[in-house]
């Protein structure tokens, strides 16, 4: 109770640990217990379930849905208690709970992780088409660049090798080039052949043909199809 406050009709206080109910509509001032005519020494609350069939009162206490409310008119029946009720028919005694505190949380972007197998690798179609019969794995997670015959000619002086990769079939990025350079292995010849060789020049006779100490894996090979000392490499890595 405080002194200052003008209490309506039906309000409640509390004074000296006891409860009292103002009885007129305009109650300012008036200690509770010392005006019995203003205020009205109130029992311990009994609540009883609220029912539709029933008339109460001004300040008749219900519980309903598992909330208790008070009546705030006297002749008060078919209004069903609620917290929405804007306080014409009913209002809430129960405290206030605190509501749980909710909140969300948003990623700017979804990021997916793809499989190990992703991404594949795949030959452009403008890479030197002399360079293509010794490469595999198109399509796959490796690409291998290797022959067991080699070149069997001088190649072009531009091979370039393009190479792009895709994720979920669609191109990411942009094609990487590289560059193959092919030079041909200089053989030697003993003793050096001075001219074309022939029977009447060279017979009988005896060649013996080495590569550079710092070629590995390959197969002189020669061709007999041809009168002439034509060699041809064979393999070369």
């Amino acid at each position: 109770w405080l002194p200052l406050t003008n209490y309506l009709q039906g309000e409640r206080v509390t004074y000296n640990s006891l409860d009292y109910e103002s009885l007129p509509f305009n109650n300012l001032g008036a200690i509770p217990p010392d005006r019995p005519d203003l205020w009205q020494l109130l029992s311990p609350t009994v609540y009883t379930t609220w029912n539709i069939s029933t008339q109460y009162t001004q300040g008749s206490f219900v519980t309903y849905d598992g909330s208790n409310y008070q009546s705030l008119i006297f002749s008060n029946q078919g209004n069903t208690p609620t917290a929405l009720s804007n306080y014409i028919y009913w209002k809430p005694t129960d405290p206030p709970s605190n509501p749980p505190v909710t909140f969300t949380i948003s990623a700017p972007n979804k990021i997916v992780y793809f499989p190990e197998t992703f991404p594949l690798l795949f030959v452009s179609s403008i890479t030197s088409t002399e360079i293509l019969p010794f490469i595999t794995g198109n399509g796959s997670t490796e690409l291998t660049f290797s022959g067991s015959n080699g070149f069997q000619g001088i190649p072009s002086s531009n091979l370039t090798l393009f190479v792009y990769q895709t994720i979920a079939g669609e191109q990411v990025g942009t094609p990487s080039s590289n560059t193959i350079t092919v030079l041909p292995i200089t053989l030697t010849t003993t003793p050096t052949l001075g001219s074309t060789l022939t029977l009447y020049t060279y017979q009988p006779f005896s060649y013996t043909y080495s590569i550079p100490s710092d070629v590995v894996n390959v197969l002189l090979q020669y061709d007999s199809n041809v009168t002439s000392s034509s060699l041809w490499v064979n393999s070369v890595t």
